[in-house]
């Protein structure tokens, strides 16, 4: 494939947020510098996320749904957004408690400051380092509320993927691959 992965491993590719999107780049940034605190710009981005990004958000679960059996890794660049989005909804999906996907989610944070430490201090203005350090943080709570929208808006994540158009055979499918 065009990865050039090893023998034996299959890999897909699955856009969370399709094509850049000028227009929504400005809202991200709009939301993060505007929010509270780090976990209220979290929050409110991945919100934002199963919002307006559902379609990239239901073919990256169809890709694990169709994945071949055996072992599966879900990745993104940093391994905290993308991957956090969709391994909440996963997680969520096996009967998983929040609290404890939020704990998960949460881990990621000591591991993504070393692969950004260096993009946050070569900003040249304290106002951009500061943006910076909150797009990069993984606080529990943000997930708590993000999975708390999920509950109220979609009745939880099987909710929300039905919306997106997810059927009975792919959440199927799904659940066998989280439980196996």
């Amino acid at each position: 494939d065009e990865l050039g992965s090893p023998e034996g491993i299959a890999v897909v590719t699955a856009s969370r947020f399709g094509d850049r999107d000028p227009l929504a780049a400005e809202d991200f940034e709009r939301v993060v510098r505007t929010a509270r605190d780090e976990i209220d710009a979290i929050a409110r981005f991945y919100t934002i996320t199963l919002e307006s990004r559902g379609p990239h958000v239901a073919d990256a679960l169809r890709a694990v749904a169709d994945a071949p059996e055996g072992p599966l890794v879900v990745h993104c660049f940093v391994g905290k957004d993308r991957t956090g989005i969709v391994s909440a909804l996963l997680l969520r999906l096996a009967g998983v408690p929040h609290d404890a996907v939020a704990e998960d989610y949460a881990l990621s944070g000591p591991v993504v400051g070393p692969l950004v430490d260096d993009w946050i201090a070569a900003a040249e203005e304290e106002a951009e380092r500061a943006f910076r350090r909150r797009v990069s943080a993984a606080p529990a709570e943000a997930m708590l509320r993000v999975l708390d929208t999920l509950e109220r808006r979609w009745g939880g994540a099987e909710g929300y993927l039905r919306e997106l158009g997810l059927t009975d055979d792919e959440l199927a499918r799904l659940r066998h691959r989280l439980a196996a």
